[in-house]
């Protein structure tokens, strides 16, 4: 028996959520794998041998009722779905139209299909439940493999402070969080929507692959994440927390969830409510304390968030959807 996992793009969510676990659970002997791009590979296979079938987010169906079905008459394959952010955007996204008229609405009937729903987070785990309320829910946490190139170098060394934000689009709202600019300071910060003209950014960093992308890290002592509060945000994973932990930085964070779920203001992080607040969390920063912060950090995440250690949930799922089908089949 073995699992279907649709790797239908590589994008970020991807890249975390399916790309890197599923390489790392065959690297590691776990060989009951098989990845597809498209779900017509699976025409030809024969599906009397597939326990599984794992997919990112939203599976482009004419009809989702209809393949749930075509999976349970073929060997009551459990659907896994793993679903990473809320799908409904916030309305000052430019991509709200679009997934209001069509990608969320398609994510919904996705979940709605499902058997089991994997999720990094405790409250967008509470959305799918109502939403799909006979599904199983498992937290499967963000993670980093450790071992990947860009996760495995050393901080550049350097005299001065340097702070770092590495946002993707989409974050405007998010950025204005901070009410400061940086005028006389190092910032790395990535050079895509107005981020470095509102911060005031000494050091622009051009947007690049996946694949790279954690380069930055080794030039940032401590990172900015700030996260205006509304019900999408509530819902996204803490993996900024995670990359800075590997990668040795403290965070200045935004007191809301999910960063104030792990962060102990003044321990392992600082948590700012205010611009204020942010103006003194950053203006207050030093080399010593960036690096206190940046170790407890660490031993709050680097054990629990290796990717070996989060794929023994992922596992443990699997295994039951084969335990399932022995069962019902003796």
């Amino acid at each position: 028996m073995y699992t279907i996992i649709l790797l239908d793009d590589i994008n970020g969510i991807n890249y975390h959520r399916i790309m890197v676990p599923a390489q790392n659970l065959m690297n590691s002997g776990y060989d009951k794998i098989h990845l597809v791009k498209e779900l017509k590979e699976m025409v030809d296979m024969d599906l009397t041998l597939v326990s599984n079938v794992v997919i990112p987010r939203v599976v482009n169906a004419r009809n989702h009722k209809h393949f749930r079905h075509i999976m349970k008459r073929a060997n009551n394959i459990r659907i896994i779905v793993d679903v990473d952010d809320y799908w409904v955007l916030n309305k000052d996204n430019f991509n709200y139209n679009l997934w209001k008229k069509e990608v969320g609405n398609m994510i919904k009937k996705t979940l709605q299909i499902a058997d089991v729903v994997w999720t990094p987070s405790e409250v967008l785990a509470k959305y799918v439940k109502r939403l799909a309320p006979k599904a199983e829910v498992v937290i499967v946490p963000n993670a980093v493999d450790p071992d990947a190139k860009q996760w495995s170098h050393k901080k550049v060394k350097s005299k001065e402070l340097r702070f770092g934000y590495t946002g993707a689009g989409s974050h405007n709202d998010d950025v204005d969080e901070i009410g400061y600019t940086f005028e006389g300071k190092t910032l790395y910060c990535t050079n895509v929507e107005k981020y470095v003209n509102k911060l005031k950014a000494s050091h622009p960093v051009p947007w690049t692959n996946i694949f790279d992308y954690a380069e930055v890290y080794k030039n940032i002592d401590v990172l900015l994440v700030p996260l205006k509060k509304n019900i999408f945000n509530e819902c996204k994973s803490d993996l900024k927390l995670v990359e800075a932990a590997f990668t040795g930085t403290a965070v200045i964070a935004s007191n809301v969830s999910p960063y104030k779920d792990y962060i102990v203001n003044g321990y392992n992080g600082i948590l700012c409510s205010t611009p204020e607040e942010w103006k003194e969390a950053i203006e207050t920063m030093t080399k010593k304390k960036a690096k206190e912060l940046a170790a407890n950090l660490a031993k709050t995440y680097v054990e629990s968030r290796n990717i070996k250690k989060v794929n023994e949930i992922r596992i443990e799922s699997l295994n039951r959807g084969i335990a399932t089908i022995i069962h019902e089949g003796e």
